[in-house]
């Protein structure tokens, strides 16, 4: 339900082990690929990460976000993964990580619907994400991607209580 315009996608590979990068150039997006991505699988998975970046940041950029980000700080297992780790905090503030908790979960749910596998998880959220989008059996139809991760990290801070 989110539309960002028309984009032309270009992909390059890079010798970086982990990692992969989006740049925007006027209507080209260029998203960079890890070196050991040889299948139509790999290739999309990256894909579908790095270009559901701006679906996300739609609201992840907005004050409720940072307030919820500031409450979920009180989730201190999730919250010290991030801050006890230089290589993350290097890499994202405390928000864009829980944004790309967000996006690894729910390029791991396309790529379930698309290859029917979701690949391994990789961050903290990203998994449980995954599964609490299959759960609820996710579709623009029912909710917003902003309506179910919120949803997402309200369940998790209940958890918490």
């Amino acid at each position: 339900g989110i539309y960002l315009g028309e984009k032309k996608c270009v992909f390059f590979y890079t010798l970086r082990k982990v990692g992969a990068y989006l740049f925007k150039v006027n209507d080209l997006t260029i998203s960079t690929l890890q070196y050991n991505a040889d299948e139509p699988k790999y290739l999309f998975r990256t894909a579908l990460h790095e270009n559901s970046h701006p679906f996300f940041q739609t609201f992840t950029k907005t004050s409720d976000f940072e307030d919820l980000a500031d409450r979920i700080k009180n989730i201190k297992t999730f919250y010290n993964f991030w801050n006890d780790n230089e290589s993350l905090k290097a890499s994202y503030t405390w928000t864009s990580f829980l944004e790309e908790n967000l996006v690894e979960g729910f390029a791991k749910f396309l790529s379930y619907k698309i290859f029917g596998e979701s690949g391994d998880p990789t961050y903290y959220y990203d998994y449980p994400f995954y599964e609490f989008l299959l759960e609820k059996n996710f579709s623009p139809e029912k909710y917003t991607l902003e309506e179910i991760s919120y949803m997402f990290y309200e369940l998790q801070l209940k958890k918490q209580e």
